[in-house]
């Protein structure tokens, strides 16, 4: 179970997961011992998955991303996750509900490449149906509940 203090000690993880226990303690007005018990609590138990570097994919040069809404054939759903997941140009792997069954988020640097993913990639039989959605601009992309 969460409580608030969790909740902060998030808060305050998303604001840089690279500050010190310390630091948080400080910010939160706790001891360390708890900040530092509490986090390592929550890694155990799994709500902390990791610790990750936000990239500006943009400035890489990946300016072409899309939404690719995908129908699979159903005793075929999972085969085709597990083959798309390992793609490195695809960021999302979503199963969904509705007319299609995955949605893919996907970002390349040119055309072509976008291309070449769409008639390679999706060729598989399974796969009996692909939108391509283009992402024009991006408003908010993070996971950002934790907002009190």
């Amino acid at each position: 179970m969460m409580d608030d203090l969790d909740e902060l000690i998030l808060k305050e993880l998303r604001k840089d997961a690279r500050q010190s226990y310390r630091r948080i303690a400080e910010n939160l007005k706790v001891a360390t011992g708890t900040i530092q018990n509490r986090i390592q609590k929550m890694e155990r138990d799994k709500l902390i998955k990791g610790y990750h570097v936000d990239i500006d994919y943009q400035k890489l040069g990946y300016n072409i991303s899309a939404i690719i809404a995908i129908c699979i054939d159903r005793a075929k759903v999972k085969e085709v996750e597990d083959k798309l997941k390992k793609n490195p140009y695809i960021f999302g792997v979503y199963t969904v509900t509705g007319e299609y069954d995955l949605f893919l988020s996907v970002s390349f640097k040119t055309m072509a490449q976008l291309n070449e993913f769409i008639t390679n990639e999706l060729k598989d039989s399974a796969i009996t149906k692909s939108v391509t959605f283009m992402i024009l601009g991006t408003e908010k992309e993070e996971h950002t509940f934790l907002t009190g």
